[in-house]
């Protein structure tokens, strides 16, 4: 059971956060909507809903009672119970459940454009104090997605779409760098997302692409380790080995 479990961890890591986290929301969604459809189905088996109706009618009752024994007030406000219980036992379950289930639909995918809000480049629109806000969404829920795919390294990945991508690790070229450590974007620039940051001891693969902005070479690399993708500075690795990627 492990190896299936971890090994589709090791596949479900080869696509993009956009896409995971689009999967993890809807699988969230799925299992809240049939939680909430067993306790429905208890509730209407045991008839807890009409059970505990009852039970408010009768405290309002015994309440009122003390209160008000000989009061007009008490009379309307135990007829007015009555009459609320009456029409809550007659009032069908459905609609509040399908409205419910369209909350949590609404509630999720307000979560999801939040959690994917710093991959994309309207995040550069936002306050610094927003924008640390919506980090912290896409933060928490890729650490909550490490804590339940812990360890799952160890392990052969299940579908056949991970064979391309371990074939191509397996070919890839070493990054040596020139300094202790250096920064990985999430585009070519500086100015762009830190995805990473590596040091000497980090390995670092070349993806076999490069650009040239501003006179400055920018190689993509990756970092299997971290299963992360991104751009590094050509500065930042060695002189002649960027020569000889360059001239590859």
């Amino acid at each position: 059971m492990k190896k299936i479990y971890y090994g589709l961890w090791q596949d479900f890591y080869s696509l993009s956060w956009t896409v995971r986290f689009a999967v993890e929301v809807i699988i969230i969604y799925i299992v809240l909507i049939f939680v909430i459809g067993i306790l429905k189905a208890i509730f209407r088996k045991f008839k807890l809903r009409e059970i505990g109706i009852k039970l408010v009618v009768v405290i309002g009752t015994f309440v009122l009672s003390l209160f008000g024994r000989e009061n007009q007030w008490a009379h309307n406000a135990d007829e007015g119970l009555v009459i609320w219980a009456n029409r809550k036992m007659q009032l069908p379950v459905t609609g509040r459940q399908n409205k419910l289930q369209m909350l949590i639909g609404v509630l999720g995918c307000m979560i999801y454009l939040l959690g994917i809000l710093p991959d994309t480049s309207l995040i550069n629109y936002l306050d610094d104090g927003f924008k640390d806000k919506v980090c912290v969404i896409q933060q928490s829920a890729q650490e909550l997605e490490k804590a339940v795919s812990e360890g799952y390294q160890s392990y052969e990945p299940i579908i056949t779409w991970n064979e391309k991508k371990q074939n191509e690790t397996k070919q890839a070229i070493k990054i040596h760098l020139d300094k202790k450590s250096e920064k990985v974007y999430k585009e070519v620039s500086s100015k762009s997302k830190v995805v990473a940051k590596v040091t000497k001891k980090d390995k670092i693969e070349y993806q076999s692409g490069f650009k040239k902005v501003k006179k400055k070479i920018w190689l993509k690399v990756y970092l299997p380790e971290r299963k992360i993708e991104g751009w590094l500075k050509g500065e930042a690795v060695e002189k002649t080995q960027v020569k000889e990627l360059i001239g590859r």
